[in-house]
Formats: C-alpha cells, sequence, structure tokens
C-alpha cells in the first residue's frame, strides 16, 4: 500500500484529537503534511490551533508538521456551533488540564501569516495529483480553498475524505443534519458540488461504531497517551448520554478509512448539501440512481466491521510513545502533570 500524503483539516476538539493520533501512529499509511484548523467544535480559532500543536507535542512531533489557522466563522453567517463547545468542554478537550507543560507552540509560526484556505491551494498546486484532502471538521477552509485555487485547484486534488454528512436524514446537530454539513452548509455544498471523487464516512457508518466505556478503558491501559483519550473522553460521553446521542468514533472512522479501507463497505451516490432549508440545512441528500443526471461523485460508506476497527485502533495507538523528556526534572515534571490530568 503506498503512503499517503494528506492535509488534515480539523476543529480539534476530543474526537479530533483520537484522530490525530490515529494518523500519527500509522506512518505506513498515511504522511501528514499539515495540520489546518477550521471552527466547528469552537469558535475560538487559536485555541483549536494550540489543540493541534499540544497533540504533536505529545507525540514528538511538533518539529515537522506546520499547524495553519483558518475559518473563524461559516462561509455565509455567523458562527452557530455553541453545542459542540457544550460537547468538547471549553477547552475543546473536555475541560482536562494539558499534560504538557513547557507547550511548544513552533507549529503555527512557520504559516503564520497565511491562512488555511491559502496554504491548502498552494501546498496541492506545489504537488499536483499527490495531496488527499481529508476534512474531519465543517468543510469551510475547503470551501474557501476551491473559490481561491478554481479549476485548477480542483483537478490537482488526489481526493476528497471527509467526515460529515447523513443519509436518510438522521442527524448528530438538528433532526437532519450532521453537525460538520451544519456548521457551514454552504461550504458543504461548494466541496459536494466541486470534487469529482469524494468518500463521505458519515453517520451511516460512525454510529457503527460506539465510544464505549469498554473501548475508553482499553485505551486508557495502554500508556499516558492512551489514558489522556480517556480523560477528554469522559465529559464528552456524559454530556451525549444525557442528550439521548450514543457517542461514537467520528473523526477516526475517516483516518481510519484511508489506513484500512478494506474494514468499510459503501455504495457511490451524487450527494448534494441543502443549505437553505428551515428545518433541513445541512442535510446530505444521496441521488443513488442518477435522477439528477448528475455523476454519482460519492462513495457513501455504509457499513464497517466494528472489531476490526478497534483492533486496528488500539494497535495502532499502543506504537505511540509520549514525548521524551530531556531531563530528570523534565520527566518528573511531566508525571506530575499526567498524574493531575487523571484526578
Amino acid at each position: 500500500m503506498v503512503c499517503e500524503r494528506i492535509i488534515l483539516d480539523c476543529d480539534p476538539g476530543v474526537d479530533d484529537s483520537i484522530a490525530i493520533f490515529l494518523a500519527l501512529a500509522s506512518p505506513d499509511e498515511i504522511k501528514v503534511d499539515a495540520i489546518t484548523i477550521v471552527m466547528g467544535n469552537h469558535n475560538d480559532i487559536d485555541l483549536l490551533a494550540n489543540n493541534a500543536c499540544l497533540l504533536l507535542q505529545m507525540c514528538n512531533r511538533s518539529s515537522d508538521i506546520p499547524v495553519i489557522k483558518g475559518a473563524k466563522k461559516p462561509i455565509a453567517y455567523a458562527y452557530h456551533g455553541h453545542s459542540g463547545i457544550k460537547v468538547h468542554g471549553e477547552n475543546g478537550i473536555g475541560n482536562i488540564k494539558h499534560p504538557i507543560k513547557d507547550f511548544n507552540q513552533n507549529p503555527i509560526e512557520q504559516y503564520k501569516d497565511t491562512s488555511a484556505a491559502q496554504f491548502i491551494v498552494q501546498h496541492v498546486l506545489a504537488n499536483p495529483g499527490e495531496i488527499t484532502l481529508c476534512a474531519i471538521g465543517p468543510l469551510t477552509n475547503i470551501g474557501l480553498a476551491v473559490s481561491i485555487g478554481g479549476e485548477r485547484f480542483i483537478k490537482s486534488v488526489k481526493r476528497v475524505v471527509l467526515m460529515g454528512g447523513s443519509v436518510g436524514g438522521h442527524g448528530n446537530k438538528t433532526a437532519a443534519a450532521e453537525a460538520n454539513l451544519a456548521n457551514d452548509s454552504h461550504a458543504g455544498r461548494i466541496v459536494f458540488d466541486a470534487f469529482p471523487d469524494i468518500t463521505m464516512v458519515g453517520l451511516n457508518c460512525t454510529r457503527q461504531l460506539p465510544l464505549s466505556q469498554e473501548i475508553r478503558e482499553k485505551m486508557r491501559k495502554l500508556h499516558a497517551i492512551g489514558q489522556f483519550c480517556f480523560d477528554i473522553t469522559t465529559h464528552y460521553t456524559e454530556i451525549l448520554h444525557s442528550w439521548n446521542d450514543p457517542p461514537c468514533f467520528n473523526d477516526p472512522t475517516a483516518i481510519m478509512y484511508l489506513i484500512k479501507p478494506d474494514l468499510f463497505e459503501g455504495q457511490r451516490a451524487c450527494v448534494d448539501v441543502e443549505d437553505s432549508g428551515r428545518l433541513t440545512s445541512g442535510q446530505t441528500v444521496a441521488d443513488w440512481t442518477g435522477r439528477w443526471g448528475r455523476p454519482l461523485q460519492t462513495f457513501v460508506l455504509m457499513k464497517v466491521d466494528r472489531n476490526g476497527f478497534e483492533k486496528e485502533l488500539l494497535d495502532r495507538l499502543a506504537k505511540l510513545t509520549m514525548f521524551k523528556p530531556s531531563s530528570e526534572d523534565q520527566l518528573k515534571r511531566a508525571e506530575e502533570q499526567i498524574e493531575a490530568s487523571e484526578n
């Protein structure tokens, strides 16, 4: 299997964090060229970018993956993702304390004067046909990149793999829409209209992968990063259960598809996004039979091997090692911080 180069476009909250860890734990299958940040799980783009830096530092990857800040609000209206802040916590990672004291923001510095959309266009055009856009947040940065880069940019993207959507009208932010599409339905429509090769990792698939107490305990027992995954999912799972919305592995599923596509089954359709409905804004509508007379541009994932997914997830996360302390004092501080995060 050829290692796939990706730009990981995300809004680092709880499940994004596990997705980033999974990507970093799979270097034979995925090379993360950059992490671009979009509003979604929070509207504080600096906070979300700092979360990405934290995750990179935890995996000792601060020096080789840049983090680029992007859209602070949807394309056509004000930010309205406040329920996401409730789910992911005020700090985006379940309100737990950062497990690292000597925080490294260097990944932000290289492209601090470049927007995520600009970077995406520049990087894709510099590497035509080589870069997959993996979007696990609202599609605002990708939609803006389409507007900036036009047809040349669209044709230069290898493919788009996104976590979002739900066919059949069963959403998780509204009755009809999944959160990433609901948080910027206009951007969603732009992206689905533009690209000829999209894989949609939506709720039809991710709801088959519950973020259960059992799997959380298994992550916890792996190592310090597994403990971190357990800690950040505590508030997340509790509030979703209280809303009668059982938590599941949303964003990590898109990464797993890139790693192990044979775990999944799907069907091609022409997918479009409703961007103006009073009750249905953000809903993804699938034409399976060509009624619209348009290409079936999207592979919609419909089934997943849960046992295979969980085994791969745990096996890969187990390979991660926490950042390497440079001194005994730093090691002691790190241990104290990890212990504090558990309390």
